[in-house]
């Protein structure tokens, strides 16, 4: 009798272990079906897919692409400022003749640089932002918070990588991109020396759900050096809002 017992005790589990491999590997089809009718890419939804529980999955995945596409909402929306400030230049001869080819290098550089801040949040890698600095550098920041309590911070070559690691990157999900990019003035002195002062918004996101809005001022100087622009002094002040 006991034999029987164990015996179908066996069955009873490798049928119930039968079903939830049937089950698991439905909600994964669901899954990459649900990817494929919204567009993403596959490195855009690799780290989503593993995962049993399908219903929030399926949200996050939603989430994943009204991200996605915001993000390149933002990016068309700040190029296309860029392009329309320049064709007023160009079709008003009372104002400012058109942009140089190293004021359109120096823009390029900032927009690179918020790329940057954006792939960090997966590659892990502090330098893909750093690479945009000159060897010394220092960085001052003002943060006023959506509670109105302020803070002052300020890091230099020696332990600005440092920050970024344990105040960005260490947070699970985090990632910060920046929009509405607003060049205010852009000085180059001798193709050697160039100061850039600009407005944006910059999105703090935790698992793709904006968590808070900030809007920046920015002041960039810096120096060509072999050919490259590289930022020597980074500032901002930063006003955070709610959701």
């Amino acid at each position: 009798m006991k034999i029987k017992i164990v015996c179908l005790l066996v069955l009873f589990v490798g049928f119930a272990s039968c079903k939830d491999a049937k089950t698991a590997n439905i909600e994964h089809k669901e899954l990459l079906v649900l990817a494929d009718s919204l567009e993403l890419k596959q490195n855009e939804y690799d780290d989503l897919i593993d995962s049993v529980n399908t219903l929030n999955k399926k949200s996050d995945l939603f989430y994943r692409k009204i991200h996605i596409q915001k993000k390149e909402i933002d990016r068309l929306r700040s190029r296309n400022k860029i392009l329309s400030d320049e064709n007023k230049r160009l079709t008003d001869q009372n104002k400012k003749a058109p942009i140089s080819k190293a004021e359109k290098a120096i823009q390029n550089m900032v927009f690179k640089m918020h790329d940057a801040w954006a792939s960090i949040a997966k590659s892990k890698d502090p330098k893909e932002v750093l690479v945009f600095f000159n060897k010394k550098y220092l960085i001052n920041r003002i943060t006023i918070e959506a509670d109105d309590t302020a803070s002052v911070a300020r890091f230099s070559q020696d332990d600005y990588e440092e920050y970024i690691r344990e105040s960005i990157l260490s947070i699970d999900g985090f990632s910060v991109e920046f929009a509405d990019v607003d060049f205010l003035d852009i000085e180059i002195k001798d193709d050697a020396y160039f100061n850039v002062a600009y407005k944006c918004v910059m999105g703090s996101y935790v698992n793709d759900r904006l968590h808070e809005t900030n809007s920046l001022l920015v002041t960039i100087t810096g120096k060509n050096i072999d050919g490259e622009w590289g930022i020597s002094s980074y500032s901002w002040v930063n006003f955070k809002y709610g959701e």
